[in-house]
């Protein structure tokens, strides 16, 4: 609301049965100022990080017991959700929304995986599809590694994720699901 943005709604959203915070920032796209979006991308984790500015600062000063062991908890949560999840612009949160506002790269995700597919193709089959998007040379060599990046990390994420349901679940459905996870996520898309 600082830069005239409407912030239609705020709440609590569940990722992988996980409640987290959330704040509707889409309308920032409207703003003429990268400087303005970047600031509203970062204020998400600016106020977990404070918020873990607090609770670590209670954990210091609190007696050993329950208080202090939620202190801790809330510390490590808000750090760990703030500079691996948050942050992460391999990730469509909002780090990938100010890298992509830095830049000043629109799509970012979907134009750097294009590159690396382009690359991909070209290497490995010899195709010479035309080059789906144009940037000077070191922008061309970051999208094209950024892509690869991407795609490296949904790869493991989702590898990571089918065995995680296939511990959690009893071992038939479990199985079942991690296999229809493995092709629908990982062999449908190589």
């Amino acid at each position: 609301t600082k830069h005239g943005v409407k912030v239609p709604h705020m709440g609590i959203a569940l990722i992988v049965m996980y409640p987290v915070l959330y704040t509707e920032t889409t309308a920032s796209w409207r703003l003429d100022s990268a400087r303005k979006r970047i600031g509203i991308g970062l204020a998400g984790v600016m106020a977990e990080l404070a918020l873990a500015a607090i609770f670590l600062m209670l954990w210091h000063i609190l007696p050993p017991g329950m208080g202090r062991r939620i202190s801790f908890s809330v510390v490590a949560i808000s750090l760990i959700g703030s500079l691996f999840v948050n942050l992460n612009p391999m990730m469509r949160f909002d780090g990938y929304f100010v890298l992509s506002d830095a830049l000043n790269i629109e799509n970012l995700h979907a134009r750097a995986i294009g590159l690396a597919r382009w690359q991909i193709r070209k290497t490995l089959f010899g195709l010479n599809d035309p080059l789906p998007d144009s940037f000077p040379p070191a922008l061309h060599n970051f999208m094209k590694s950024f892509g690869f990046a991407i795609l490296i990390y949904r790869f493991f994420l989702f590898l990571g994720i089918a065995f995680l349901v296939y511990a959690v679940f009893f071992k038939p459905l479990g199985l079942f699901m991690m296999i229809l996870e493995l092709l629908w996520f990982i062999g449908i898309p190589i």
